[in-house]
């Protein structure tokens, strides 16, 4: 009998610490941690199943275990987010005049608008929760070691000279490859610095030497759009923040990094403007005029073939993309999106003096004109380069300001 209730009674404490362990997997600091290590894997690992999967482990299940005990309404009445919803379902109705659409097609886009949505709901609300400081760790980290793992394989382990252009592990297979991402992580960065998120001195230092990581990878890969972009965010940020003497110093550095390049002969794609994007445009839009209204639909990819035979498979121009798939409703649902976008994070700095939303405004905004094709193509550089800023205007735009005790 005393045996028997000895073992009841450890049976009912193992259980109760199985219970415990499980409720404190399920908090918000457990999702926090898992997602902005999701956040850093976007840099290390291959954007296909295998990155998909990882989201669903690392985001999507710990979400849902904690949207079941913390219902994040709210955040997901906010008007930017319906402007996504509203963007979404024309893209998905616009299957019904696309080509060759079977099962599959239809299964793929709903997943991709899906786990989009889910996305920026979990960083919108972590970030309004106070767990700003776990995501930005798991971003800067990722970039990091995907900056100089990247430099280690071209340079070192290929052999390629100093002055050939950067490209990133696996260019084409990896989300490790794309100094768009880095570009955004490195906006981020600075914006973050200007608000003061970091308390930590030592976190602090990291972010100062992984800025300089990022823009060194962004100079190596020699992308102009991207280096406009970011020299924009960075010159607005300091405009408004009224930093006269960093923005002299931003101006005499840049100065001298044009002159040496010429001067020295290197990095000779950055000496021109000229490229294939002009004809890639005026050829996207020639497209466009045969169904200006609706667009072709979402699928499949329109290919540009211009004039010299060869072809590519978006108009990099996020702005003629949308107009390309979705006609002018599609282009307008994309602007009514920016429009909302702008708003609140003009509102934010207005009220709060909040400039990383801003930031990364101006950085989508020069970037958009250079690249991309529809947001929701796959989940891989959008999510760092777009939804990243729409999740933290969401989680501005969110009624809910409590901040869960550390």
């Amino acid at each position: 009998m005393y045996l028997w209730v000895v073992n009841s009674m450890v049976e009912a404490r193992t259980r109760s610490a199985v219970l415990n362990a499980f409720k404190s997997m399920i908090t918000p600091k457990f999702l926090a941690v898992s997602t902005a290590l999701f956040l850093g894997l976007f840099f290390l690992v291959s954007s296909d199943r295998l990155h998909r999967n990882i989201y669903y482990l690392f985001v999507l299940l710990p979400f849902l275990a904690v949207l079941f005990r913390r219902p994040i309404i709210p955040v997901a009445r906010t008007r930017t987010l319906r402007f996504i919803l509203l963007l979404f379902a024309f893209l998905f109705c616009s299957l019904f005049w696309s080509e060759g659409v079977d099962h599959e097609v239809v299964f793929n886009v709903l997943r991709k608008e899906v786990i989009t949505v889910c996305f920026v709901l979990v960083v919108a609300w972590l970030w309004q929760q106070g767990y700003q400081d776990y995501l930005l760790i798991g971003l800067l980290a990722g970039a990091f070691l995907g900056v100089w793992l990247s430099i280690y394989n071209f340079y070192v382990v290929d052999g390629h000279p100093w002055n050939a252009r950067l490209e990133g592990i696996g260019r084409g297979e990896h989300a490790i490859k794309s100094p768009v991402m880095y570009g955004a992580v490195l906006v981020t960065l600075f914006g973050s610095m200007s608000d003061k998120v970091f308390k930590n001195k030592n976190v602090k230092l990291w972010a100062y030497c992984a800025m300089v990581s990022y823009l060194m990878f962004i100079i190596l890969s020699q992308t102009r759009g991207v280096l406009i972009a970011t020299s924009a965010a960075f010159l607005f940020i300091l405009v408004l923040r009224k930093k006269h003497k960093q923005i002299a110093a931003l101006a005499v550095l840049v100065g001298l990094a044009i002159m040496y390049a010429y001067t020295e002969g290197i990095f000779e794609r950055m000496h021109t403007l000229h490229d294939a994007r002009w004809d890639i445009w005026a050829q996207s839009l020639a497209i466009w005029s045969k169904s200006p209204i609706l667009g072709y639909g979402i699928y499949p990819e329109q290919v540009i073939l211009l004039a010299t035979g060869q072809s590519y498979p978006h108009p990099h121009n996020i702005f003629l993309s949308h107009l390309l798939y979705g006609g002018v409703v599609g282009l307008l649902l994309l602007l009514c999106l920016m429009a909302s976008l702008f708003y609140s994070s003009l509102t934010l700095w207005r009220e709060q003096l909040n400039i990383l939303p801003l930031g990364l405004f101006i950085y989508f905004l020069f970037v958009g004109l250079f690249d991309f094709s529809t947001l929701i193509r796959s989940a891989d550089v959008e999510w760092v380069f777009f939804w990243w800023l729409v999740a933290i205007v969401v989680a501005s735009e969110g009624d809910v300001t409590r901040k869960v005790p550390r």
